[in-house]
């Protein structure tokens, strides 16, 4: 449960990140967004394997980034 202060911080974030925008403005950004994401996938499937792959780097972690991308919500990297 989101106590009141939490609450008013919550709905005050989000009117400071929509400002004066309405709904059908919000819905075409976030459109936008995602047609721009679904072509840059489209793109980079598209190259050969021998661009779309990184060289290996280890973060301060110790694990291999290439392994943290992959394990991100399950989800398989892009690049």
């Amino acid at each position: 449960m989101l106590t009141p202060e939490l609450q008013k911080k919550l709905i005050d974030s989000v009117h400071a990140e929509v400002g004066s925008r309405s709904i059908p403005e919000l819905e075409a950004e976030r459109d936008e967004m995602l047609l721009g994401l679904l072509e840059l996938r489209a793109e980079h499937s598209k190259m050969p394997p021998s661009r779309r792959s990184r060289p290996k780097s280890t973060s301060s972690d110790g694990l291999d980034d290439a392994q943290d991308r992959s394990d991100l919500f399950g989800a398989s990297p892009l690049f």
